[in-house]
């Protein structure tokens, strides 16, 4: 049976499933908070208690609530031998700041940030609304890292911001990195797609953690074809510097493994426009259309769709009729080419 805390920073469901070992996880950033419950699926389906935290706001979760939650939660009464922390992105940052208030033996950060406190972390650049708040509310948070507990770190080293975040973090004692190259900031979703993520999960929630096992698995996950490890290998990384050199490189993994959905196909019809190949960009666009199978699917086009128009993309998000969707489209990729 559940048990729940609401207060107003945070919000806690403790699900007592047998077993002597406890995850505590933390919700990552929400455009409109709190976030969904982090992992419980995974946890709930293999019987493991959870502990699961949710921000009311995205402050870092730099809250003074916590004392009061673990009390109402009673967690320590059922006398678990493991406790872990497990969060991504912001739940990263809670993971590994508040594995010690939480007597954790691990803690396992995906992407994490050791800071957005620009006055700590000056290289960083995203969230600037809630930078500035948050940089006041960790002036008094009397949680920190601590070093005498296992940390595990998994971020992608070629995502400039991820990377510094990482190698403060990595200063830390205790720490270990698992690195996961042109994963981008969704290192979880690489794996998910790949097939691999309960298993790799399952590595860094055992007694010991082998850690080459979990680094191998992060390997073979780079070998199946999916738009998101295609977007960080090509369009992050050489999109404005050198068009060209990035539509080579996608080629050649086109070749290797194909395109892995109509999402990529568009992004290589914007690459062969930025290295000057109008031909080419119309025969990638005429491919992501022939590849669009389902409708529903269409939405998702709205933040590759805003690079070029954001009133076509406004009109494919709320068209209803399939042809105007596809139209829509093919205006736009009218547009990329002829622009």
């Amino acid at each position: 049976m559940a048990t729940e805390f609401e207060g107003e920073d945070l919000l806690g469901e403790y699900r007592p499933l047998g077993g002597d070992q406890l995850i505590v996880t933390f919700s990552n950033f929400a455009k409109r908070p709190p976030s969904r419950p982090f992992a419980t699926s995974f946890l709930a389906s293999r019987g493991i208690s959870y502990l699961a935290i949710r921000a009311r706001r995205n402050e870092w979760y730099h809250t003074r609530e916590f004392e009061m939650l673990r009390r109402k939660i009673g967690y320590e009464n059922h006398g678990y031998n493991r406790v872990i922390t497990y969060g991504s992105s912001m739940g990263g940052h809670a993971a590994l700041r508040l594995a010690g208030f939480f007597g954790a033996e691990r803690a396992i950060a995906v992407a994490p940030q050791y800071s957005i406190d620009r006055s700590v972390m000056p290289t960083e650049t995203r969230w600037p609304a809630e930078a500035e708040k948050v940089a006041l509310l960790s002036r008094d948070d009397p949680h920190s890292i601590s070093e005498g507990i296992e940390k595990l770190v998994i971020f992608d080293p070629l995502d400039t911001l991820d990377a510094a975040q990482a190698k403060r973090a990595l200063q830390v004692p205790g720490t270990v990195a698992i690195k996961a190259p042109l994963a981008g900031h969704g290192a979880l979703q690489q794996l998910k797609t790949a097939g691999l993520l309960s298993t790799f999960l399952e590595g860094l929630l055992a007694p010991q953690v082998d850690l080459g096992a979990a680094r191998r698995l992060v390997r073979q996950s780079t070998k199946v074809p999916t738009s998101n490890y295609f977007y960080n290998l090509v369009w992050r990384r050489w999109k404005d510097t050198d068009p060209a050199k990035a539509l080579a490189l996608a080629a050649q993994r086109e070749k290797a493994n194909g395109l892995p959905d109509w999402k990529s196909l568009y992004l290589m019809a914007m690459l062969a426009k930025r290295a000057g190949r109008p031909p080419l960009a119309r025969q990638y666009c005429a491919r992501s259309l022939e590849d669009i199978a389902n409708v529903k699917t269409l939405s998702l086009a709205l933040n590759l769709l805003q690079m070029r128009e954001s009133e076509l993309a406004e009109d494919v998000l709320n068209a209803r009729v399939p042809k105007v969707r596809h139209k829509a489209i093919e205006n736009l990729c009218r547009h990329l080419v002829e622009a």
